[in-house]
Formats: structure tokens, sequence, C-alpha cells
């Protein structure tokens, strides 16, 4: 649109320029009045702006994939249809899936009662029998229990028996031992006597007597008396013997009978001990055959394979994730589904990508207003905001910035404009507002110029009576810039004065006349709107 005013503008001051020439053929030729073009001065709206272009989008877009390959079965949707959210946009033909299904659950739910029914079963065996074991009523263990007590009852008697009969034994051994001592005793001391005399006897008679029968019958009654003496002795040792042997012998049936005892006992424990160890074990055998019941129990694979299963029995019904409209479709009937499928887009929410010069870029900032046009329609204006600016230039190929010469940063325009005939994909311009003031005067560039005091002032022409005009220096205050105007205000700027386009041409007091009047506006008159791209 910008444009399109300034051909018109050019054109205007072709035709004024052409006219001035003609009209100064026919113009006596001693006249030495300069010629000089002018622009009507008038209240505009004056824009400095950075324009980029780019392509209309959603700001909500949608693609609807598949990772299946059935074929399309229906397509009940085309390009253009509203949908909402959940609406269903294709189906797939899933063949026997369902019956796939249903087996796996059924199978599921067989295995499921099974496992529950044997874990079931192996909590009672591992109840039962700790409850069995806790309450003491388990027989094993308390037959092998009354086995110890009883050997228990018999070590103690046994070694209750030991004990009286070791006192017992002691104290008729002690009896007869100093019984038989002194029968030993006696017995020895008859012997000594017996031999003595005998000896005595053979000593001081053998010399005399020797071979005598009296000698020799004598001696004789002599030596038996000795060796009935000899043999009292030994009997008398021989019964001392056989008194200490005869206590140790009984001692021994005693130790013995004790020591069978301990050892039927000892017996009676180790069997408690194997009986108890046997119980505990079959106690565990149960509580591990409970954990094994539960992970044979385990179905988490079988449930994700029946989830996945239901997953792509799902994914059959293709639906719209969001609601849009549709605005491309891929999918074909009785064609097999592959990757891109849909793409669901909101038409009421537009905006427009785009890129920024390096050059521009420090000057635009987010929340901008912007001048969105589209080249499919003409002398249409859009509001829009700059919502996005993109924190690093657009990279190449290779992942790395562009070069400084080509370096541009993508931003996005949001179109805030309500019911627009923009239509997504439509080319169009977006002129980025840094600066905008209403209701102004604005002039050429040129047509700025600066006095002997410094002072910005701009020439009028003022008609004079003879149909020439005055050029008169009216001093103003510069405002904003664009390429081709710049912002004037002042106390001596009346609404249609005109001003002289090119203040290099003319001085103060100068009587010049006008080659023409260059309108501001597209109508020839009144307040108009300005606007260009930044100066560079």
């Amino acid at each position: 649109m910008k444009k399109k005013r300034k051909k018109i503008i050019l054109i205007a001051v072709a035709v004024i320029v052409v006219a001035a020439v003609a009209v100064n053929a026919f113009l006596p030729k001693s006249s030495a009045v300069p010629s000089v073009q002018s622009t009507p001065l008038s209240k505009t709206e004056l824009r400095n702006t950075v324009s980029t272009t780019g392509v209309v989008e959603s700001t909500n877009s949608v693609k609807v994939y598949t990772d299946l390959n059935y074929s399309v079965k229906t397509l009940p949707v085309e390009v253009g249809d509203r949908v909402s959210a959940g609406d269903v946009l294709c189906k797939l033909d899933f063949g026997d899936l369902e019956d796939t299904i249903g087996q796996k659950q059924a199978a599921l739910s067989s295995n499921a009662k099974l496992a529950y029914q044997k874990i079931q079963a192996s909590q009672k065996k591992y109840n039962d029998t700790s409850s069995t074991l806790n309450a003491g009523l388990n027989t094993q263990i308390n037959a092998a229990q009354d086995k110890v007590d009883s050997a228990k009852r018999d070590l103690e008697n046994a070694q209750q028996k030991q004990s009286d009969a070791e006192k017992h034994i002691q104290e008729n051994l002690n009896t007869s031992l100093l019984s038989a001592k002194q029968t030993l005793s006696s017995a020895k001391l008859q012997l000594d006597n017996a031999t003595k005399t005998y000896n005595d006897y053979k000593k001081e008679y053998k010399d005399d007597m020797d071979g005598t029968y009296e000698y020799e019958s004598q001696l004789s009654q002599y030596r038996n008396a000795m060796e009935s003496a000899q043999l009292s002795y030994d009997n008398a040792q021989k019964n001392l013997n056989a008194v200490a042997t005869a206590a140790d012998e009984e001692r021994d049936q005693y130790v013995k009978s004790t020591a069978a005892a301990q050892s039927a006992y000892d017996s009676a424990v180790k069997s408690l001990t194997a009986t108890q160890t046997s119980v505990n074990q079959d106690l565990k055998t149960a509580q591990d055959d409970i954990i094994t019941s539960k992970l044979s129990a385990d179905d988490t694979a079988s449930v994700k394979e029946l989830q996945a299963l239901q997953t792509k029995l799902d994914k059959c019904t293709v639906t719209a994730p969001n609601s849009g409209t549709v605005t491309a479709v891929y999918a074909v009937q009785n064609a097999p589904a592959s990757g891109l499928m849909f793409v669901i887009e909101d038409t009421a929410a537009l905006k427009m990508t785009v890129k920024i010069k390096e050059y521009d870029i420090t000057n635009v900032k987010e929340g901008m207003k912007v001048a969105v046009t589209a080249d499919a329609i003409a002398d249409k204006e859009f509001e829009g905001v700059l919502e996005r600016v993109s924190p690093a230039s657009v990279k190449g190929a290779d992942g790395k910035a562009a070069s400084s010469n080509d370096a541009e940063f993508e931003a996005d325009v949001l179109i805030t404009s309500k019911d627009t005939p923009l239509r997504i994909g439509m080319n169009g311009s977006a002129d980025i507002i840094l600066e905008q003031k209403k209701d102004v005067f604005a002039v050429p560039y040129d047509a700025v110029s600066a006095d002997a005091s410094g002072k910005s002032v701009v020439y009028a022409a003022v008609p004079q009576k003879d149909g020439t005009f005055k050029v008169q220096a009216v001093t103003v205050t510069t405002g904003i810039e664009t390429d081709a105007e710049e912002e004037i205000s002042g106390d001596g700027l009346k609404e249609g004065m005109q001003i002289i386009s090119d203040a290099k041409e003319i001085k103060p007091g100068e009587t010049v006349k006008l080659s023409g009047a260059v309108e501001g506006t597209e109508s020839g008159g009144g307040a108009g709107f300005r606007a260009a791209g930044m100066r560079p």
C-alpha cells in the first residue's frame, strides 16, 4: 500500500512538472522568476517502521501422524471441515486385532485365577504350619520333645543312682578295706612271726640237731606254720584286692548306666533339633512356595503386551487432538496409512513468521505494534504485535550462523485484528512500528534546512498579487524522520501552506513561481497517512 501511495505521488509530481514546463513555454522569454516545486502542508499520520515480509500461518497448527500401516477404512473429513477435539478423522482396518485382544484378555484372566488359587494354597499351608508350630501342636516336635524329656529323667535318675551308690560303695569300701587291711596286717604279723620262729629254730638247732627226727619234725611244724601264715597273708592280700575290685566293678556299673542315659539323652536332643530343623525347613519351603507362586503369577509382560495391542487398536481410530479446521488431508481411503495424515489449524488465530535484518534488529523489541498487509488483499491493513524475536540469527545448513552480510533473525508477528479475510498461506508484509505520531505536519526530508543561526526552517511560498510567490522562512522544530519525510511543528505553520520541496534551491525573500503543488494525500487534500522504512 505504501508503494502505491508513493507511485501516485510520483505520477502527480510528473504531471505537475510537465504542466509547468508547458506553461513556461508560453510565458514571455524575459521572465527571470525561478520555478520551484512545493507541497501543500497537511496533517497526517507519520510512522517510522522496519519493513519485512512473510507468510500467514496459524498460531495453533497440529500435525496428525500414525505409526500404523493398516489401510484407511473410512475417511469422513476433507479439507475445510471444522472439527472439535476428539472428532474422528479416519478409521483404519484393524483386521483380527480385536479377536487377538479378546484371546489375550481371556488367557490373562484364566492365568490370574489359577495363580491366585496357587498363592492361596501356599499361603494356607504356610499359615497352618506356622500356627501349629507357634501353638506347640506339631506332632513330630512334640514326640521328639517327649523323648528328650524322658531321656532327661532317665539321665537324672541314673545320675542320682550313681551318686547314691557312690556314697554306699564308699562307705562299704571303707569298712571292708579297714577289715581287709587289719586281716592283712594280722596275717603279715603272723607270717613274720612264723618266719622268724622257723628261721631262728633252724639257725639255732641246725648244727646240733641236724638230721635228727626231733629236729626235722619240729622244723617241719615251723615250716608248716610259716607256710600257713604265708597262705593266710596271701589270702588277706587277695581279699583286700578283691574288696577294691568289687567296689570298682560296682562303681563301673553305675557309670555305664549313667553314660548310657547320657547318650540316650544326647541322641534325643539331636533328634529334637533335627525335627525342629525339618519343621522350620518345611515352614520356609511353604513361604518360598508363596513367593514362587507370586512370581509365577506376575503377568506384567502379558499386561504390557495386551496394553500395546489395545493402544494399537485405539490408534486405529484417528481423532483430532485439537479443535480447528482441517487444512490438509494426506490420508487416502483404502490405501495404507503412513506418517503424516492430517493438518488441523486454528484459522482464526493467525500469525506471520518474518525475518528481520541484522541492521534493524537492535531497533525492534517484542510488544511493538505491527501493520500487516496481504499481497492478495488491496488497501487493507490489519493490526498485529511483535510477539517473539529469536535470540540468535538463522542458522545455515551446517548449523552455524550465516555470514555478517546475510544475518537475519526470525520473528513472529501475532495478528490481533479479528474476523479478517486473511487466509493461511497468504504472502504479505509486516511493518514493525518503531515510532508513530498522528495528526502532525510532515514535509519531504529535503524541505528542511538551517538558517544562519542554526535553527531548523522550512520555506513557505507566500502568494503575491501578481501571481508569483515570495519565499518566507518559517522556524520549525523537527520530530521523527522516515526515509522520505520529517515531522515539523511551529507556530508559523498553517494547514494548506505551500512548502517548497527543496530548500537548497531558494533563499528567503526571493520571488518564485510554483511549477505545481504535490498533494500529501491520495485524495489530493486533507489529513493523510505517510510511512516509510527506517533511514539507513
